[in-house]
């Protein structure tokens, strides 16, 4: 005899830290684990003990953040995974302030096979922080946690959430191949230092397309060894425009190719297309760059290429 703890739902699938008995996908919420969506009780173990279970399970399993206002300090999501996992957030996920223990707050690793989706909100309440902790163009200082990590994935799809105020980045991919990010918001004041939109570092086989990313830096940006980058229908403005780089500031760089902007459109950027590498940079290939079907309104530089991003060489800052 099984026993199922959890509420039915009209689809056969079960809610709560039970396994369902009929083989379909499980899911997991984590207001079954814990988890008080006042936005003042940190629910982080909560979503500890759902991902267990959702990591763990043999067939594809759905960790469920419903409505309501759940902050969360430093998650973790680890693999490997035994199936598809989805990360269904219907409420918003809001950071704490303080204690920045991890570069990320929200981090998916080693986690093939995996989807998340909204229509909920990552808040990292980043406005709290910027006048203190955000790193403009200071000369040294401590960049605080990207909102959204994904590392060494395979098989990343990221649908109809929205991302607000991140502390410094929204969204950061790295080691990470076949990704589809489509249907998002990003969103942030323009003076909000560090914001990037999308940022990816040896990220191989990414779309990216018909999103918003309004914010206080670069809507995109295509770092070292990514390859195979496609941005289409996506609306930019505030920010610092759509980027390739900065490229060159670490040795051997991985070359960055096959990157492709389309039918995209800027609005009210300080930059529009941007092509930027350090100055005294190391050596390393930027080719097979296209731009097309652009639409500029309210653009202070519309093409640029800086092979010596002067203010950004300096200690302690990522460009």
């Amino acid at each position: 005899m099984a026993l199922v703890f959890g509420s039915c739902v009209a689809n056969g699938e079960y809610l709560g830290g039970g396994r369902e008995l009929t083989g379909n996908p499980t899911v997991f919420d984590i207001t079954h684990f814990g988890a008080v969506g006042d936005g003042r009780t940190n629910t982080f173990k909560a979503f500890l003990k759902a991902w267990i279970q959702v990591c763990a399970s043999p067939v594809p399993a759905t960790l469920l953040v419903p409505r309501g206002n759940f902050l969360a300090g430093p998650i973790i999501f680890a693999g490997p995974c035994k199936s598809h996992v989805t990360v269904n957030v219907q409420g918003t996920i809001s950071a704490t302030t303080s204690g920045f223990a991890t570069p990320e707050w929200i981090l998916f690793e080693r986690v093939d096979n995996v989807h998340l989706t909204g229509p909920g909100t990552i808040h990292g309440r980043g406005e709290a922080v910027w006048a203190t902790d955000g790193c403009g163009k200071k000369f040294k200082c401590n960049l605080p946690p990207t909102s959204l990590k994904f590392r060494n994935i395979v098989n990343l799809e990221v649908s109809g959430i929205s991302s607000v105020n991140a502390k410094a980045f929204h969204m950061f991919l790295v080691k990470t191949v076949n990704v589809n990010i489509h249907n998002i918001k990003i969103i942030a004041p323009a003076e909000s230092p560090n914001t990037d939109g999308i940022h990816l570092s040896n990220a191989d086989n990414v779309k990216i397309l018909d999103s918003f990313i309004g914010t206080g830096d670069d809507c995109v940006s295509v770092g070292r060894g990514s390859n195979n980058v496609t941005v289409e229908r996506v609306i930019c403005g505030p920010g610092h425009g759509l980027s390739v780089g900065s490229l060159g500031k670490y040795p051997n760089e991985e070359d960055v190719s096959g990157i492709h902007f389309r039918n995209c459109t800027m609005r009210n950027t300080d930059n529009g297309l941007r092509i930027k590498s350090w100055g005294g940079s190391s050596p390393s290939k930027a080719i097979d760059i296209h731009f097309e079907d652009i639409i500029m309104e309210n653009v202070k530089n519309p093409i640029i290429i800086d092979q010596c991003h002067v203010w950004l060489n300096l200690p302690g800052l990522t460009g």
